[in-house]
């Protein structure tokens, strides 16, 4: 069967295409699995194989049957053939000779022709009801470069990506959420897709969870990208950067520390406006001076002021970023200079530039979020070999822990244990 490639040029058809396709699709093993590969991928360095492929994987599609066939099998394999169709930078060639330039194989053969069937071809997948887990992984090979190479992306994929980012029910998880930013950012910058919900669900997605998400690092790149836009108003932005500080002295793993301080401080950096979350010294002295200007005497104004730090003005409410916005530019950052007597110096000496930010006539120019994001986990694990040293020293020494009372208002095992047998 696999001789069919060795056909002439000219005799590629969708015939002989879809026996090489069904060779693949149902080979038993991963070395026939290979095998059967092989003459699909150097097919696919030609547009009229690719476009007879294209062809025989929707009609592959539409013919499976999930109750008789292995749908992990046949999702990975599929999947794989799409991931190495039309590249970026595809060649226009031919196997054999160029059709009529006015024929109807002619105009089926153009390559943003074939984006849109690649677009289709994923559309009639997702029309299949994958498995939940199937699905969230497509969606995130979408995001992760898949969307670059198609067109007409809002019309035929975003229907799936915008039901998983915001979903109509409380009980999907916010993980999977988070994991489909990235393919609703293409779908928004490459599709033209006009989304009036997604900075109010990416305000609630703001949570604790967000604390312990396995896709948290990926969350953050997207957010971060999200909130570079010019047109946002300052208000959204602070609330933005104020719950992302909330969320750095609320129990963030250490790896998670730097990456939030760099979304907060790209927030200060690009917003202008923003910074006043930084600056309240000299916003203080200006209200000072505009009370003593309107004839009000020390004491008022010490007064007014008491009353305007009596609190933190701000409280995340995970639906209403609007209402929000306004009590965070009368928030500040004052969990930055919590930071800055964190036990690990990077931490530290993060948390200082960014609250420097304000006062810095000179563009401060943090690094990377993606290599903050390797750095946390670098210092992370560090910290953990550090922890795992000192123990085992402990543990070869004599010396003998000694044993705490137990806290006011806390039980110990051995009370719990007394009252259960009582």
């Amino acid at each position: 069967m696999l001789r069919a490639f060795q056909m002439s040029p000219r005799e590629v058809s969708y015939d002989s295409v879809w026996t090489l396709l069904q060779a693949f699709l149902k080979a038993s093993s991963p070395v026939e699995e290979e095998k059967c590969f092989s003459p699909l991928a150097d097919g696919a360095k030609y547009i009229d194989f690719t476009s007879y492929l294209l062809r025989c994987l929707q009609s592959a599609i539409t013919e499976a049957n999930f109750t008789k066939t292995d749908v992990g099998v046949f999702y990975g394999r599929v999947v794989r053939l799409l991931e190495a169709l039309l590249p970026m930078k595809m060649p226009k060639e031919f196997m054999g000779e160029p059709p009529a330039a006015k024929s109807d194989q002619a105009k089926r053969m153009r390559l943003p022709t074939l984006r849109h069937m690649l677009t289709d071809t994923w559309s009639k997948l997702f029309e299949k009801e994958l498995p939940d887990d199937l699905m969230l992984d497509s969606l995130m090979r979408l995001g992760d470069g898949q969307l670059d190479k198609m067109t007409d992306t809002a019309r035929l994929l975003a229907p799936y990506v915008t039901t998983v980012f915001d979903p109509p029910s409380p009980d999907v998880p916010p993980s999977w959420s988070r994991a489909v930013s990235r393919a609703i950012l293409k779908v928004i910058h490459l599709g033209g897709l006009n989304f009036d919900r997604l900075y109010p669900r990416l305000y609630q997605l703001l949570d604790d969870s967000l604390l312990t998400c396995p896709h948290a690092d990926r969350f953050l790149v997207d957010l971060d990208d999200f909130l570079s836009s010019i047109h946002l108003p300052a208000g959204w932005v602070a609330a933005f950067a104020k719950r992302l500080a909330q969320l750095t002295v609320q129990g963030a793993s250490l790896w998670l520390l730097p990456p939030l301080l760099t979304v907060v401080a790209n927030c200060l950096i690009r917003h202008p406006m923003s910074r006043v979350l930084v600056d309240r010294k000299s916003s203080s002295v200006d209200s000072k001076r505009r009370r003593l200007e309107d004839g009000a005497n020390e004491e008022e104004h010490d007064e007014a002021e008491a009353d305007e730090c009596s609190g933190d003005p701000y409280t995340w409410r995970p639906n209403s970023l609007a209402d929000d916005a306004p009590d965070a530019l009368k928030s500040s950052l004052w969990e930055l200079a919590c930071l800055e007597k964190h036990y690990h110096p990077e931490v530290a000496s993060l948390a200082l530039r960014v609250r420097q930010i304000a006062g810095s006539t000179k563009p401060d120019h943090l690094p990377d979020l993606k290599n903050q994001v390797r750095l946390g986990k670098n210092v992370l694990e560090s910290s953990k070999k550090k922890a795992c040293q000192y123990l085992s020293v402990l543990q070869m020494t004599n010396a003998r822990i000694p044993s705490l009372s137990t806290l006011e208002g806390w039980t110990s095992n051995s009370e719990k244990e007394v009252r259960n047998t009582a």
